[in-house]
């Protein structure tokens, strides 16, 4: 499994658009093949910022997604409601239990040496 994590900050007098456009696109994205989940979260405080998580079957579908014309739209939305007009993107593989035999600490011990 993939996971895709897109993080934009949305300019404060158009976060009603902002929020219009995506919810109408998320239907969408979950709709595309190989979609598990695909989701919205919104900061809580502070400027307007989003999270847009979505996680696929494996990575061609994650790619297919990223070269869509539903991707376009949201793409396009960034540029005209986003300040700054840039998107943060995170793709994540999920490990299973075999990938990682030390489990977490063994991630975290070698993330501090």
């Amino acid at each position: 499994m993939i996971v895709t994590i897109m993080c934009v900050s949305v300019m404060p007098e158009k976060q009603h658009e902002f929020e219009q456009t995506v919810v109408a696109l998320r239907d969408s994205f979950q709709n595309e093949k190989d979609c598990m989940h695909y989701d919205v979260f919104k900061q809580v405080e502070g400027m307007p910022q989003y999270s847009l998580i979505g996680s696929w079957r494996k990575r061609d579908a994650a790619d297919r997604h990223f070269s869509s014309g539903n991707f376009s739209v949201l793409s396009g939305a960034v540029k005209n409601l986003c300040d700054p007009p840039e998107i943060r993107l995170r793709i994540a593989d999920v490990l299973k239990d075999g990938d990682n035999p030390e489990g977490i600490p063994g991630i975290l011990n070698r993330l501090i040496d």
